[in-house]
């Protein structure tokens, strides 16, 4: 509904990939107040093959 808040995870592999840069664009004129960030999925302390994952964090509200 028009003024949800919406928040979405996705790894940043994932987002590279799928490119989902191009799918918000193509949803660009139903939402707004988009923002971005990039985190790190595990701690300072994680070990193995995927400790230094990222994700990105995609906030956005519905028009």
């Amino acid at each position: 509904r028009p003024g949800a808040v919406i928040g979405i995870t996705v790894n940043a592999r994932h987002w590279k990939t799928a490119d989902f840069a191009a799918k918000f664009a193509a949803i660009s004129s139903q939402i707004t107040r988009f923002e971005l960030q990039d985190v790190a999925i595990y701690g300072a302390d994680a070990e193995g093959v995927h400790k230094d994952d990222m994700a990105k964090i995609a906030l956005f509200l519905k028009l």
